[in-house]
C-alpha cells in the first residue's frame, strides 16, 4: 500500500511542471534538478551533474546552489538544528522539511506556491520530483503526520 501511495503521489518527473507560483529564482535549479536519479549516499547534488542523490545530498546541492549556504549532510545533523513545524502557511522557501519514516528520517526541499510544491528525492528506481502539499490533498494527509521539524537554511 505505501509503495502505491508513493507512486501515486509522485508528479511525473518528465511532465513539465507549473513553476510559476514559485519564486522565479528556482525555476532553473528546479528545472535542472528533476529527473536526477535516485541513489542513497550520493553526492552533494550539483546544477548540470546527474550523478544519484539521496534526499539529503539534493537538499545540501540544492541549497548550496540556490543560497551559497552549505547545509548539514544528512537528516540526523539537520535535525539537531531543526525548529517544529510551523505549519504550511509559515513555510518559507528551501525550508527543509524533515520526516520520520518506518524506514529512517526523509527530507524534501520546500519550494512552496499556490500547489504547495517540494522537490523530492524519493527512492531507489525513481528519479527527483515534485510533490504537490497543497491543503487537504491526499499528499499532505499523507506526509504532514510524519514531520518532525523544519530546517531553515
Amino acid at each position: 500500500m505505501t509503495l502505491f501511495l508513493l507512486i501515486y503521489l509522485q508528479i511525473h518527473p518528465t511532465s513539465t511542471p507549473n513553476l510559476s507560483t514559485i519564486p522565479p529564482h528556482l525555476h532553473h535549479l528546479t528545472r535542472q534538478a528533476l529527473g536526477t536519479p535516485y541513489q542513497w549516499g550520493g553526492p552533494a547534488w550539483k546544477p548540470g551533474s546527474n550523478l544519484g542523490v539521496d534526499c539529503s545530498s539534493l537538499g545540501q546541492g540544492f541549497i548550496l546552489a540556490a543560497t551559497g549556504k552549505t547545509i548539514p549532510r544528512t537528516t540526523r545533523k539537520m535535525l539537531k538544528d531543526a525548529i517544529p513545524f510551523p505549519g504550511f502557511h509559515n513555510l518559507q522557501p528551501l525550508d527543509v522539511i524533515l520526516f520520520q519514516m518506518k524506514e529512517g528520517r526523509h527530507c524534501v526541499i520546500w519550494l512552496g506556491g499556490a500547489k504547495s510544491l517540494a522537490l523530492h528525492a524519493p527512492s531507489p528506481g525513481k528519479t527527483v520530483c515534485l510533490i504537490s502539499l497543497q491543503k487537504g490533498s491526499p499528499q499532505q494527509r499523507y506526509w504532514q503526520p510524519k514531520i518532525i521539524g523544519i530546517y531553515r537554511p
